[in-house]
């Protein structure tokens, strides 16, 4: 039987235009979204299996239950992998988080897409979130050093997250003790 050229072409291109087009919605918030400067908080950053990168904390990974609003079913489980929205208001020129929703219209601020880092039940008192913004891959000689300048609060993020709440990391940049005190 024989296969027509265009069929063929197909095979061969269809790879590729997937492969492209991961790459073009992995990237699309930094085109389209909102760009946010934020304190990275200090995070241990010890993988062997990884390899070498900067594992990054935010104020809105780890939030306390009392603290914010949710819709949380509490007769539910929710596990990694199940997506929540967080609501982030701008306050003093930081994201703090004010909700966890099931139901990503119920957010009023800034959305950001979420996943719980454990599973949550009824009785969490805080909510351990993932939201893709945790790891920086750096060359095997600066994560030693980014690792130092986390401990001593000196990084901050610059993100960029769209209105539907995908988010992405845009780079990591290190500010000195004189600078730190003008932010």
């Amino acid at each position: 039987m024989k296969t027509s050229l265009a069929s063929r072409l197909t095979l061969l291109l269809l790879p590729w235009l997937l492969l492209l087009g991961m790459v073009f919605f992995a990237y699309l918030p930094i085109f389209s979204g909102k760009k946010y400067v934020l304190p990275v908080k200090l995070y241990d950053p010890r993988d062997f299996f990884r390899g070498n990168y900067v594992a990054l904390s935010f104020d809105f990974t780890r939030i306390k239950k009392d603290s914010i609003k949710t819709d949380i079913d509490t007769t539910k489980r929710y596990q990694f992998g199940d997506t929540l929205t967080l609501d982030l208001e701008e306050q003093d020129g930081v994201l703090k988080p004010i909700g966890l929703y099931e139901d990503a219209a119920q957010a009023q601020h800034v959305r950001l897409n979420a996943r719980p880092r454990w599973t949550i039940t009824k009785d969490m008192r805080t909510f351990e979130l993932v939201t893709g913004l945790e790891s920086f891959f750096t060359p095997p000689g600066d994560a030693v050093q980014w690792e130092k300048a986390l401990r001593e609060g000196e990084v901050f993020a610059e993100l960029a997250i769209d209105t539907r709440g995908n988010s992405r990391l845009i780079r990591l940049f290190k500010v000195g003790p004189k600078e730190r005190n003008t932010r």
